[in-house]
């Protein structure tokens, strides 16, 4: 029997438990001060159409920056940072919300390009937002 690699993707990590007990501390710290500022904290898809994440058409220039893959006839990538999906969000949502709106995304985010050092495939990322209608 062959066995598996234990090791994970180049550009990903896996914390150990002590190490990801400090990792939920601070970022449940870092979450309520948002929260109690007014906030809302929105937990948007990881995935979007490729036609919300980019306004070109040749693959071959952006698939280098972005996870990008294809299902039966939609084009989809994982996201990348937060404004996309936000704006996305918003645009459709926009007479469901107040404003001036307080948004908090705090999510992982995926990046195509190769891996280097300190700078991850995977990685978690917090976004604070206000927006207004003027």
């Amino acid at each position: 029997m062959d066995l598996k690699p234990t090791k994970p993707l180049s550009g990903f990590i896996e914390l150990l438990p002590a190490q990801q007990r400090c990792f939920d501390f601070c970022a449940a710290r870092m979450l309520n001060v948002l929260k109690t500022s007014g906030f809302n904290q929105l937990d948007l898809p990881a995935i979007e159409r490729a036609e919300v994440l980019t306004d070109k058409d040749n693959w071959d220039e952006i698939e280098t920056q972005m996870f990008l893959f294809q299902k039966g006839d939609t084009k989809m990538g994982l996201r990348y940072d937060g404004t996309v999906g936000l704006s996305r969000y918003v645009a459709g949502h926009l007479n469901d919300l107040v404003f001036p709106f307080r948004a908090s995304q705090f999510s992982k985010r995926y990046r195509g390009e190769r891996a280097q050092r300190g700078r991850y495939r995977e990685f978690y990322q917090m976004d604070m937002d206000i927006m207004g209608v003027n």
